[in-house]
């Protein structure tokens, strides 16, 4: 914002200011707000990178709170006295002058320093002691390993920011287009005013520039940020979109592959009757298919340099992995389609929404997952309503599991000596770890780790109460106790779900299909 506009708005507020006592200090996002004792309107302070300023509004559109950063100052300037406010002479940095007695009736002198220069915007509480201006608390902190060419610590000499003084009322920096020509004052009776503001009758509190700093957050900048989350929303769920929608068509031509489960079996059953006449390096095997009416002749197709045994056993698996996964295909087709369709209902959705916090509240509190979006960052495999297993695809997502969303209860697998990601069983229902769950657990740490291609891979596997991360350790490294190992060989996702599929199925394997 423009220093010219700035200074403007300090000397038409500043009177109304002096004497009066603040008596609370929340924040909303990027905004702050100070309560003071006898007025329906509060000072906002805006920190928005783009244009910083002060304005009073009694508006009550915004949901401000109490946090950490306003209430590390709250229990300092509340209960304050307002002594003066001031606008530097060289740069945007306005002071307010604070006054507070305490317990002991003694008067405390606070300076409130509300740094309004881009990138270094920052709310900064400063106490006079013995002749030097020391920081009490601020909001941005830094240290000069941070910053080489300032220091802003609780305790030390408070510093002005770098380049202080280059942004004055002379340059036209910043100024919203709404606001040109208010630099260019000119008298009215003795007032000196901007031809582009209206000074209301009375000269209340909210008049001049501070409507037009109200109107442009409350109507510019909110707006616009409304707009530029629902544009990134959407392009972040049509994103989702597309690949849902390559994924449908892949599980659709799968599932048109998985129904020739019934060809394998034929191929399969009939090289088993015809096995003794299956020689090294044939192409193909013409033979009666006793499954069709009439009899008819088939040729079959062979794999020239395989062995008789392999080529059955080649359509044992096709027709084993057709059977099995024709089921979950079209279940998975199921879910995705629902999906497909909560998606795109979601987006009509985001694109109906007027309110900058109802839209806000679509998107979740900042840091915080729904239970869907912990799931999409790990292979899941939901057993039932006891157990689902959870697996990290990357150091951070070990952390992340392990750590954050593994529970007290919940069993935790990992290989004894190779480098491979983290297995967790979440245990819903607290209950004692089953064998086969066990093994199929060891058996995915296995596979996900540098052991994949080995046999008898030791795995150790540990309750997540023993799960520890040393203070500045890597991403994905952890120490644990109370463990156990078992060996076991390495299993697939793909294999362990089928598994997972067969044993809740009553169906059994055909038996005519077993090796030789």
């Amino acid at each position: 914002m423009h220093y010219a506009l700035l200074k403007h708005w300090v000397e038409e507020n500043a009177p109304k200011l002096i004497g009066k006592i603040i008596t609370g200090m929340e924040q909303f996002e990027d905004q702050m707000r100070i309560t003071i004792l006898g007025t329906q309107e509060s000072l906002q302070l805006n920190l928005m990178n783009k244009d910083t300023f002060a304005f009073f509004s009694n508006k009550h559109d915004l949901p401000f709170l109490p946090t950490k950063d306003s209430g590390a100052f709250q229990k300092h300037i509340n209960g304050s006295t307002i002594q003066s406010v001031e606008m530097d002479q060289s740069d945007r940095i306005m002071y307010f002058t604070l006054h507070r007695t305490d317990m002991y009736q003694d008067t405390n002198q606070y300076r409130l320093i509300f740094e309004m220069i881009p990138t270094y915007q920052n709310i900064i509480l400063t106490r006079l002691d013995h002749g030097k201006e020391i920081v009490f608390e601020a909001m941005r902190k830094f240290s000069l390993a941070d910053n080489p060419h300032r220091q802003i610590l609780p305790g030390s000499p408070y510093m002005l920011p770098p380049n202080f003084g280059i942004h004055n009322a002379k340059k036209d920096i910043g100024l919203p287009p709404s606001l040109k020509g208010v630099i260019n004052p000119v008298e009215n009776n003795g007032h000196t005013i901007s031809p582009l503001l209206s000074i209301r009758e009375g000269s209340g509190v909210s008049s001049g520039v501070n409507l037009q700093f109200e109107s442009l957050y409350y109507d510019t900048y909110l707006p616009t940020k409304k707009t530029d989350i629902q544009r990134s929303m959407i392009k972040q769920i049509n994103t989702e979109v597309i690949k849902l929608e390559r994924k449908l068509a892949k599980q659709e031509v799968e599932l048109i592959s998985a129904k020739d489960e019934t060809l394998w079996f034929n191929y399969a059953e009939l090289l088993k009757a015809n096995f003794s006449q299956i020689k090294p390096g044939m192409n193909s095997l013409v033979v009666t298919d006793y499954f069709t009416d009439g009899f008819p002749e088939i040729e079959i197709p062979l794999q020239g340099d395989k062995s008789p045994r392999i080529n059955m056993e080649y359509y044992v698996r096709k027709y084993r992995k057709a059977r099995n996964g024709r089921e979950i295909i079209e279940k998975n087709i199921r879910d995705g389609k629902q999906k497909l369709a909560l998606l795109l209902e979601r987006i009509v959705k985001i694109k109906d929404t007027d309110s900058y916090l109802e839209l806000r509240s679509e998107m979740g509190k900042k840091g915080e997952r729904t239970s869907h979006q912990v799931k999409t960052l790990f292979r899941h495999l939901l057993i039932n309503e006891n157990w689902e297993i959870l697996i990290g695809r990357s150091a951070k997502e070990n952390d992340l599991l392990s750590l954050h969303t593994a529970k007290p209860q919940d069993w935790w697998f990992h290989t004894r000596i190779y480098q491979g990601t983290h297995v967790v069983l979440r245990n819903f229902k607290k209950q004692e770890l089953p064998e086969e769950l066990k093994l199929l657990c060891a058996r995915l740490a296995a596979y996900y780790s540098k052991a994949k291609s080995s046999s008898q891979v030791p795995v150790d596997f540990t309750q997540i109460r023993y799960i520890r991360k040393p203070r500045g350790s890597a991403p994905g490294y952890v120490t644990y106790s109370h463990q156990h190992t078992v060996f076991v060989d390495p299993i697939s996702y793909r294999e362990a779900a089928l598994k997972l599929n067969k044993v809740e199925s009553t169906g059994h394997e055909h038996p005519s299909l077993m090796p030789l």
